[in-house]
C-alpha cells in the first residue's frame, strides 16, 4: 500500500481502526499494512454480535433460535469461547431494554466519505459495520455492543469514541435522519458480582455526552490526519498505552520502520 492511497476508496479505513489512528498514526498505518487484529477475545465478541443480530432479524426475538444461529456460524469466529459468548448473549436477551428495543438498523455496513484533504483530490473513505441504531421517544441512538476489555463504561466510551462517531455520521447519512446520540452496551456489566460473589450487575448502558455536531467535527480531524499521512508526514506518539498492542513493538522499532517506509516529510 502506498501512502497516497491511505483512506481512499481502494484502501478505506475501518472505523474500528480510527481510535488507533488518533492515538498514533504510525501505529494505525502499520496495522493496515500487517492486519494484526484477531484472537479469542475478538472472536468471542463476534459470536455475541452474531447472536444479537439474529435475535432482531431471522430469529424474530427467539433466544434459542438466535443461539442456534450463533453456533451454526462457528467457522466465522473459530477462536471464540462459546461458553462465554452464550453467557453474555443470554444476559443481553433477558434484558427488556434489548429484547423490546425498536431496532432501526442492525449489523449494517456503512460508508463515510469525507472531503479530500487540502492539496489532495481523493476523498477520505471510512467503512465499518455498526451494531445497532435504536429509536426511543423519537431519538435515534447508535449502540455499540462491547463484550471484552477491562475498561469500565466511561473509559470504554472514551477509548472507542472516534469509532462510535464514525458510525453516528455514517448512520445519519444512510437513514437521512440525525442519529443524535451514541452509547456502549457493556455486556460484562451483566455478569458483575459483589465481594460475596452474589450478582451485582452494573449499568450496562453507557451514554456518550457528545453530539452529532461533535462527531462531524471529529471526522474533520480524521480527514486532516489522513492528509498528513498521504503526504508522508506520519506522526509517532509513543506511550505505555499506545505501544502496548502496536505491531511496531515500541518506539525503538517503529522509528526505523518509519524511515524504511520513507514516512517522513522533507
Amino acid at each position: 500500500m502506498q501512502m497516497k492511497d491511505f483512506g481512499t476508496a481502494e484502501q478505506p479505513i475501518r472505523a474500528s481502526r480510527l481510535p488507533a489512528l488518533l492515538r498514533c498514526p504510525l501505529g494505525a498505518v502499520l496495522e493496515m499494512l500487517g492486519e494484526s487484529e484477531g484472537g479469542p477475545a475478538a472472536d468471542t465478541g463476534s459470536a455475541v454480535h452474531y447472536a444479537a443480530r439474529a435475535l432482531h432479524t431471522e430469529a424474530k426475538r427467539d433466544v434459542a433460535a438466535a443461539l442456534e444461529a450463533m453456533r451454526e456460524h462457528l467457522p466465522d469466529y473459530p477462536l471464540a469461547d462459546m461458553g462465554t459468548a452464550d453467557q453474555h448473549f443470554r444476559a443481553c436477551a433477558r434484558d427488556p431494554r434489548n429484547a423490546d428495543a425498536n431496532v432501526v438498523l442492525c449489523e449494517e455496513k456503512i460508508v463515510v466519505s469525507l472531503p479530500a484533504p487540502e492539496g489532495d483530490s481523493s476523498p477520505v473513505v471510512i467503512t465499518g459495520t455498526l451494531d445497532q441504531v435504536r429509536e426511543a421517544r423519537g431519538v435515534l441512538t447508535i449502540w455499540d455492543i462491547k463484550t471484552g476489555g477491562s475498561y469500565e463504561g466511561p473509559e470504554m466510551l472514551a477509548y472507542h469514541a472516534v469509532q462510535l462517531m464514525a458510525y453516528q455520521v455514517g448512520a445519519s447519512l444512510l437513514l437521512k435522519r440525525d442519529v443524535a446520540a451514541a452509547g456502549v452496551i457493556r455486556t460484562r456489566d451483566y455478569l458483575k458480582t459483589d465481594r460475596s460473589r452474589k450478582p451485582k450487575p452494573g449499568p450496562v448502558f453507557w451514554s456518550a455526552s457528545w453530539t452529532l455536531a461533535d462527531a462531524r467535527e471529529m471526522m474533520d480531524q480524521v480527514r486532516r490526519i489522513v492528509g498528513d499521512i498521504r503526504m508522508g508526514n506520519v506522526r509517532v506518539s509513543p506511550s505505555a498505552e499506545n505501544c502496548k498492542w502496536c505491531p511496531g513493538s515500541g518506539v525503538a522499532n517503529c522509528l526505523p520502520r518509519r524511515k524504511s517506509l520513507k514516512l517522513i516529510s522533507a
